[in-house]
């Protein structure tokens, strides 16, 4: 009877978030027990350091049977193998993705490690150039074939910035991982022209070349899914070659920052038979238009595409991007060039669409036209971000409740022509923002600078906003507005650096029950009665930045940390007006907050901060630099 309590329990918690559930486990044993259950972890991860201390909770988070593990960290000295092992055994049994990154092991702990854990799905070694630099990992037939037994069942691989990779140890390390479908090799060296002199093509023991990856491409034709050669020396003639391996199941190709690639590489890739699902280009300075001009012609199969620093984007290639691709669920663009045109060209005839997730971010040229056409076009959209489109303004505000009600995610930061009208769904009555007059300086500054602002010290008694409340609140009473409100699944909102902003959008038109994330840096108009309605509307925040909100105090955010008890990361940095106080208060409410900023808060001293540390257990990152009389910045990890 005991069992089917458990798993009643266990059944209903499904349905509950994280957050949630941790409050939920401390009811009784019995529901303690039922949040324990691994179907309820699925995407909980460990973060532990690998020291002495921390063996008696490795013991204690074994009961949680959690499939994901992140070292941050391996101990060293004589007990550094001891300790790693005593982790394995403990979590290593339930794991499915294990990472090292950055860890100084050696091959002996690397074995005591994964003998222990033999379900790995995914393994991290990126940067643990300490067990690739002997040259000897895996040199021993025995160790590789204990290692081949526990690895057989490893899909990803990431083995990004190891300096001392070389086409032998690659291929042992391989060897081990007949099933492997995804590799990261980001930032590795690796020499893609051919060595003249090797004419035998013998694998090298000093370097990683093109010739042996290819050649490891060709025997796991059947199993290779991915590939990531972000930030390595790329050419156009290697990604020819790649794309005519016979038989290659590629659906992932990652190429963020290549600078060595042109669009004969990405011409022929699209024009390949990979049947490609999700394609990544970003910073890549050497790419023009042609090719993203190719993928839209050819990739139909597309379902993402990231793509970014485009000098030049022709409307009609613009359009091609929402006409062309079909299949599409997730298109990131950052692009100045890009313009409200093209989109509007390209979903003017629009049938159908699987666009789930749409980033415009960096898109300066895209205004409230573009947003209109995504509007009108019936997009199911879940994410969306217009990030620093300078162009938007309230018109586009009060289309994107309307238009996209299942919106998860939005960010609007650095949009700086919105205002209340625009939160509050009163777009008709937006003012319009007309630029600056040129102004007139002495020849002591050139005129550009002067123009920039860059002598100009900032002056934040100024309240940027000329919009009357009692107008405002007139116009909500009579029409009945919501903006904003009508995203009732929101759960993630960013407006940071929307300086127009005022308490009155806090009270009235930002009240989201799922919201858990919560960006509002720079939004300088914010003052303590704004954040108290906030709290108030808002009760499931955990993650809220307030960064340079200078004008809110000590009784707002007593409010605020009362209101709101699932708070896990808050950031308060050059918050002037909080005082030591205003850490009792914290210290008393927020028990599950893990990381805390508060650099630049002048009127906090460090002994403050000290107490702060030692009241919260869970508290694991404390940031104060310019603190008080503290200069530099200080950051205290815990174990998990």
């Amino acid at each position: 009877m005991g069992l089917d309590k458990i798993a009643i329990v266990t059944h209903v918690m499904r349905f509950l978030n994280a957050s949630d559930r941790e409050v939920a486990s401390l009811v009784c044993k019995t529901w303690y027990e039922a949040s324990l259950d691994p179907c309820l972890h699925t995407r909980t991860v460990i973060k532990l350091k690998a020291s002495t201390a921390a063996i008696e909770r490795m013991k204690g988070l074994s009961h949680r049977k959690s499939p994901h593990l992140v070292v941050l960290f391996v101990e060293g000295g004589g007990n550094s193998s001891w300790v790693v092992t005593e982790m394995a055994r403990h979590l290593g049994l339930h794991l499915k993705t294990l990472s090292l990154c950055g860890c100084d092991v050696i091959e002996d702990m690397f074995i005591n490690i994964v003998k222990h854990c033999p379900n790995l799905h995914s393994l991290d070694l990126s940067c643990c150039n300490s067990l690739f630099m002997s040259g000897n990992f895996l040199s021993n037939c025995d160790r590789r074939e204990t290692v081949t037994g526990v690895l057989k069942k490893l899909k990803k691989l990431k083995l990004n910035s190891v300096r001392y990779l070389s086409d032998v140890l690659f291929n042992r390390l391989l060897d081990c991982t007949p099933r492997l479908e995804c590799l990261s090799l980001c930032g590795c060296n690796i020499a893609f022209e051919t060595d003249p002199c090797n004419k035998e093509n013998k694998d090298s023991i000093s370097f990683l070349t093109f010739t042996n990856l290819k050649r490891c491409f060709e025997e796991r034709s059947d199993f290779l899914r991915e590939i990531d050669f972000s930030n390595t020396l790329v050419t156009s003639q290697a990604l020819k070659e790649l794309s005519t391996i016979p038989n290659l199941k590629l659906k992932s190709l990652i190429l963020n920052k290549c600078n060595n690639l042109s669009d004969k590489g990405l011409v022929a890739v699209a024009n390949s038979e990979l049947p490609l699902e999700s394609l990544s280009f970003t910073q890549c300075s050497n790419l023009t238009f042609a090719s993203v001009a190719s993928v839209t012609e050819n990739l139909h199969s597309l379902r993402e595409l990231t793509f970014s620093d485009m000098r030049i984007m022709p409307d009609a290639v613009t359009a091609s991007l929402f006409s062309s691709l079909p299949n599409l669920c997730s298109l990131s663009i950052s692009s100045y060039a890009l313009t409200s045109k093209g989109i509007c060209s390209g979903l003017r005839d629009l049938k159908h669409s699987s666009l789930t997730k749409l980033d415009l971010g960096g898109c300066a040229e895209v205004d409230d036209d573009g947003v209109r056409a995504l509007a009108e076009a019936g997009l199911q959209l879940r994410e969306l971000s217009l990030r620093s489109c300078r162009s938007v303004s309230d018109v586009s505000v009060s289309l994107i409740p309307v238009a996209f009600p299942e919106l998860r995610k939005l960010n609007l930061s650095w949009c700086t022509l919105i205002t209340d009208f625009g939160v509050l769904g009163l777009e008709k009555d937006s003012p319009s923002f007309e630029p600056k007059k040129k102004q007139y300086h002495t020849d002591r500054f050139s005129r550009s600078h002067g123009e920039l602002g860059f002598f100009t010290a900032p002056t934040f008694e100024e309240k940027i906003t000329s919009i009357g409340e009692k107008e405002l609140e007139k116009a909500i009473e009579a029409r009945g507005c919501k903006g904003l409100t009508q995203l009732s699944r929101l759960e993630y909102l960013d407006l940071s650096n929307c300086p127009h902003l005022t308490d009155l959008s806090f009270e009235k038109g930002l009240s989201f029950p799922n919201l858990r994330n919560f960006q509002l840096a720079f939004c300088r108009n914010l003052t303590d009665n704004g954040l108290k309605a906030l709290a108030n509307s808002n009760p499931n925040l955990e993650v809220l930045n307030l960064s340079h909100c200078h004008l809110i105090t000590n009784d707002s955010l007593t409010v605020l940390v009362s209101s709101i008890k699932t708070l896990i990361e808050l950031n308060l940095t050059a918050c002037n007006k909080l005082g030591n106080k205003s850490l009792e208060i914290i210290a008393e409410n927020c028990r599950r907050l893990k990381s805390i900023n508060l650099s630049m808060c002048g009127m906090i001293s460090v002994g403050a901060i000290k107490r702060l540390q030692q009241s919260i257990p869970t508290l694991q990152t404390v940031e104060f630099g310019h603190t008080g009389s503290y200069l530099a910045p200080l950051s205290h990890p815990d174990f998990f």
